[in-house]
């Protein structure tokens, strides 16, 4: 973002402030050193320790010096490095890799070092290009100083699941943050396939063979599946058993509880089978009636049991 100029430049020592009178917000400043920063730039900033690379962060507002004399005062947003903050979670961490933070503070203007390049990872086109320049940073996750988490920054522009009015009070801004891991739930389009309802991640399940989505009441359950079980709609579990019995079934996304019941009959000695609709049922006689079960574990085979065949 280039300076602005917006009135006559007022010479203070160290830095010349540009603004419409000495009282107003001031929109730039150019160093003594001779560089030119203005509002919303990102820039280095000298660390304590001389053997550390520069701190990075993001010019939130110019301030008066703190006494006569002195250099002009600016607020700073900071901008951490995975390695400074996470410690030994992991051993490597991409050297243009930055965490944003909500933590700033004011510093003097005499410790800018110079401008660098900071965007958000979903505005970069070709990460690898882009990192190919100097002074090129990225970043997608936000840590937070005080609780020491981290949490998912999303670009309100692809934010989709969410509700219309939440929407409209955020088109305001540039990004929302979420917990770490839960960016998909507000980026990808989750709408019921039965009511056609948003879909909020904890009342809701995806099918582990169509990956549709549904919310728990509209497929008759109360909760989720334990964890080792995969979960499958009612159409790929008809699928599934279409191609393990030869069987024709009907389209059972449409039938009712009751009309499964009596949907689908084989010829099976007494056994338990798992109902549809997260029951359980005893089959007494030769002829048991089938409904289609709606669990099955990671990496088993849907159809019968093998004392049902």
């Amino acid at each position: 973002m280039a300076a602005q100029s917006v009135g006559p430049a007022i010479s203070t020592g160290s830095v010349a402030i540009t603004g419409t009178s000495a009282a107003d917000p001031l929109q730039s400043i150019i160093t003594k050193d001779g560089l030119s920063v203005s509002l919303d730039d990102y820039v280095y900033m000298t660390p304590d320790d001389p053997t550390e690379p520069f701190f990075i962060g993001r010019v939130m507002a110019f301030l008066p010096p703190a006494k006569p004399g002195y250099p002009e005062q600016v607020r700073v947003g900071w901008f951490y490095r995975p390695r400074d903050v996470l410690g030994g979670r992991r051993k490597h961490y991409d050297l243009r890799l930055l965490l944003a933070s909500m933590h700033s503070d004011v510093n003097s203007s005499s410790c800018i070092r110079g401008k660098c390049h900071v965007r958000h990872s979903h505005q970069i086109p070709d990460l690898v290009g882009y990192k190919s320049h100097e002074d090129h940073f990225y970043y997608n996750q936000l840590f937070d100083r005080y609780t020491h988490r981290l949490f998912d920054v999303v670009p309100i522009e692809i934010a989709r699941n969410l509700p219309k009015p939440v929407l409209e009070a955020l088109s305001g801004h540039d990004f929302i943050v979420v917990e770490a891991g839960r960016a998909a739930d507000y980026t990808d389009a989750r709408n019921c396939s039965i009511c056609e309802g948003l879909c909020a991640s904890d009342e809701s399940i995806k099918c582990g063979g169509c990956e549709s989505i549904f919310h728990l009441p509209c497929v008759y359950l109360s909760r989720k599946p334990t964890k080792g079980y995969v979960w499958e709609c009612i159409d790929c579990q008809r699928k599934a058993l279409q191609q393990s019995t030869g069987l024709a079934t009907p389209n059972l996304r449409s039938s009712t509880p009751s009309s499964l019941m009596s949907s689908v009959s084989v010829q099976t000695p007494k056994s338990t089978i798992g109902c549809g609709f997260n029951n359980v049922f005893s089959a007494p006689g030769p002829k048991a009636t089938l409904a289609i079960p709606i669990l099955r574990r990671q990496g088993h085979s849907v159809g019968p049991s093998r004392s049902s065949r």
